[in-house]
């Protein structure tokens, strides 16, 4: 018995071989769009999933807010930890500094690792899985160091577990001695930070734990503790722990570690993130997609089975029942949605690597067989087939069998006015995704062309310089790529744009106390005197650096943002000659600069954000070379020559270096990816869509055949015949649009929101928009209508 029906299912999907394949095609685009999506979603949602304590875990970040002002900073202060030990909520806290950059040494080579030095409860608090070594003493010395099982394999071979390598001595940058006390498992992929070096804090950092210092602070809580109550906690004890002073107000405001990745969006983070707001879009965009997929399949299916009445007639004739009818469709369309599930996941694999490309993410094969993700689609399947074969069965079952055998169909016409309200639906959803689609390809060629107020497009950073030693060598390395012909201008610095090394210090005018309206945060950057030339800033006062260190070493440049937020043109006055402080705190004195020079604002972090305060002053920052190419130079000849000669004086050394502009665009890629997934998904709904508009209108026209014969007979011409048609499908998409116009507005300004420089959204867009979706609708139900038209009147006649 139930081969006999699945020999009938395969035979029937075979004689509509046609419909067959649109259907099938539909759900693969949809199948493979959900999958995809899923993938993605799951892999931003695995962040720190994977620590132990996580649900206990919390970092704390600090609030500063003076005068209206406020300051958001992922950092405390390094005291913070020891104030709060002492509260019975708190299981263990651990401090981290900034993610670090040093060289190991092994067999005369080199390489550059992360490190990321921080205290003994460090294990704890995060339930580091040491594969050697002793979890209570590993981090309790200040020479101490844990490496990962990569470096581990790097440094002792395959068989790095047989040698005793604890106690092992590594020269970390060449010359600081540090012992091994520890192998570790490397970190998932999904850590919010990510190091295969952890290494007590050097007997050097003695103030890292004061109340001046910048930390990351780690918290783990008692298991019977809430974080609502612990933070309430802390904002009450904000005056014990003397965060307030004056009309300064600070908090500290504990952070779950599993919303960092998605969640943050502080200054000084140390995270790899991600953006929760791409995230809710994309979760719409694939229930959409969803509902897109099931409801075109199910048009597409009954639109098919209207045309198998005398096959109900028949089977009713012999004694079929209505459960046993729905039964047969079911499992025509399981059929058809396993085949097309099974397509689709070969056609996922095929194209992850081109998506993994595309929105820099690191997918497997492995990801796809996600229990979560499978067992969705799964039951996906099964509830269209079912559904599938009920949908039609509701109206089939309401033609008698007499009837049904002469091939009348019902009149009931609320099969076709429900498969409108679809494509109405179908078709809205596109003109969303089409119209965000233009908006975030506008706003990702903003962030890839806005003047950022210096040169991005011919300047690199070349990495590494500190490790010749002194500055001496490092001057003499500068001399001699500025004989390479194509290279323009050189600045010893470590604060090149996209990098995250400076430091918010506190600015005052002179003879103000450091609680004043007056004082107030600022980005402070040790560069040298070609910094400005090298990276193009425009000098709009004053006079650059001079190259005698010695006259200009109380000198600073600040930027318009800066002149404005001290107040230093008030009144007209000058700024140039004007003096700032720079608050010592760690010392408690003040440091005064003169003014020399104002540049124009430029843009060194995201667009997120808005300009900064920025105050320069004059030294050797030698953690990097920024250096600038001519124009309409050979960059890769260049880039040889300056290779040869980093070699020449650092054999040991890699050869590392990046354009600014690669680094600028790292700073956005969860916006470009997002842009690039909302092009592909555009054209999935639509194309989708397409395929739903096509089976209504397949539906409508034969429900309509005898009509349009008795039209033909008296005189009615195709053009008229196919205007009629179209005229009503037009309508529909008409209101689709209107439809989406409000919804897409929103969300196109929900999405721009999280710029602080952003796009206008143009009427252009709309228009192209709707001329898009005209044209699609125009193709798609032509093919149909003009069949129709010029079909013999006789056989639409007889047809009936």
């Amino acid at each position: 018995m139930l081969q006999n029906y699945f020999i009938t299912s395969w035979r029937t999907l075979l004689k509509n071989r046609f419909a067959t394949l649109i259907n099938i095609s539909g759900l693969i685009i949809g199948f493979s769009g959900t999958l995809l999506m899923g993938m993605f979603i799951l892999d931003e949602l695995k962040y720190d999933q994977h620590f132990r304590y996580k649900d206990r875990m919390y970092r704390l970040t600090s609030t500063y807010e003076k005068q209206g002002t406020i300051h958001q900073s992922a950092q405390t202060t390094g005291n913070i930890a020891s104030l709060i030990q002492q509260f019975p909520e708190i299981e263990s806290t651990t401090r981290l500094l900034p993610t670090d950059e040093v060289f190991l040494f092994s067999n005369e080579t080199a390489f550059k690792e992360n490190i990321i030095y921080t205290d003994s409860s460090f294990i704890k608090v995060f339930d580091l899985n040491l594969l050697l070594g002793n979890k209570n003493k590993c981090l309790t010395n200040s020479s101490s160091i844990l490496i990962s099982k990569t470096i581990a394999l790097k440094l002792f071979g395959d068989k790095w577990q047989e040698k005793s390598i604890l106690g092992e001595t590594l020269l970390i940058d060449g010359h600081l001695p540090m012992i091994i006390t520890g192998v570790f498992s490397n970190l998932p992929e999904h850590s919010h930070f990510a190091s295969n070096l952890f290494a007590s804090v050097p007997s050097g950092f003695g103030n890292w734990m004061q109340d001046k210092s910048k930390v990351y602070t780690y918290v783990l809580l008692s298991e019977h503790t809430h974080a609502v109550d612990f933070e309430k906690k802390l904002k009450s004890e904000s005056a014990r722990l003397n965060l307030n002073q004056e009309d300064e107000k600070k908090q500290i405001i504990p952070q779950s570690i599993t919303q960092i990745h998605l969640f943050s969006g502080l200054a000084d983070e140390n995270a790899k993130l991600g953006n929760i707001k791409n995230i809710y879009v994309l979760l719409v965009i694939t229930f959409l997609l969803i509902i897109i997929t099931t409801s075109n399949f199910l048009n597409l299916y009954t639109a098919i089975s209207f045309n198998r009445l005398k096959e109900v007639g028949v089977r009713k004739v012999i004694g079929a029942l209505n459960i046993q009818v729905g039964f047969q469709f079911s499992l025509e369309a399981l059929m058809i949605t396993i085949i097309a599930l099974g397509i689709a996941l070969l056609t996922v694999i095929c194209f992850l690597s081109t998506f993994n490309e595309l929105t820099d993410k690191k997918l497997s094969v492995e990801s796809i067989l996600s229990s979560n993700l499978l067992f969705f689609i799964g039951g996906l399947t099964l509830l269209i087939s079912i559904a599938a074969g009920l949908f039609p069965l509701a109206y089939l079952s309401k033609t008698s069998t007499l009837n049904a055998l002469k091939g009348h169909k019902n009149k009931n016409t609320r099969v076709i006015s429900l498969g409108k309200g679809l494509i109405v639906f179908q078709f809205s959803v596109s003109a969303i995704m089409i119209m965000l689609s233009i908006v975030a390809f506008k706003q990702v060629s903003l962030i890839n062309n806005k003047l950022l107020g210096f040169d991005k497009e011919n300047t690199i950073a070349l990495s590494n310089p500190y490790m010749l030693g002194s500055t001496e060598n490092i001057l003499s390395l500068k001399n001699k790529l500025l004989k390479v012909p194509g290279i323009d201008q050189i600045s010893i610095t470590g604060y090149s744009p996209s990098q995250n090394r400076w430091g918010n210090l506190k600015i005052t005018i002179p003879n103000r106390n450091q609680h004043s309206n007056y004082t107030q945060p600022a980005t402070w950057l040790t560069v040298d005197e070609g910094f400005l030339n090298t990276i193009g800033l425009t000098l709009v006062a004053g006079r650059n650096f001079l190259e005698n260190h010695t006259h200009d070493k109380e000198a600073i440049i600040i930027n318009e943002k800066a002149v404005s937020q001290f107040k230093l043109n008030a009144n007209g006055r000058n700024p140039i000659g004007t003096e700032l402080s720079y608050i010592d705190e760690s010392k408690a004195y003040y440091q005064n600069y003169t003014v020399v020079g104002v540049v124009k604002d430029f843009n060194f972090t995201s667009l997120h954000g808005p300009v900064q305060p920025i105050v320069m002053r004059l030294g050797y920052h030698r953690f990097e070379m920024i250096l600038r190419l001519s124009a309409n130079s050979s960059k890769k000849e260049i880039l040889s020559q300056i290779e040869t000669i980093w070699k020449s004086n650092a054999p040991l050394i890699p050869f590392e270096y990046s354009y600014i502009k690669d680094r600028f665009e790292r700073l956005h890629k969860s916006d470009i990816s997002a842009s690039k997934i909302f092009a592909i998904f555009s054209l999935v709904t639509v194309c989708i869509a397409a395929f739903g508009l096509f089976s209504i209108v397949s539906l409508t026209i034969t429900k309509r055949t005898q009509e349009i014969g008795i039209r033909k007979l008296f005189g009615a011409s195709v053009v008229s015949i196919i205007n009629l048609l179209t005229q009503d499908f037009l309508k529909l998409i008409l209101l689709s649009f209107i439809v989406a116009t409000p919804i897409a507005w929103y969300a196109m300004q929900a999405w721009l929101a999280d710029f602080a420089y952003s796009i206008d959204i143009e009427w252009w867009i709309f228009l192209t928009t709707g001329l898009l979706i005209f044209v699609i609708t125009l193709v798609t139900v032509s093919f149909q209508t003009i069949k129709a038209a010029l079909a013999n009147p006789v056989k639409s006649l007889r047809s009936e």
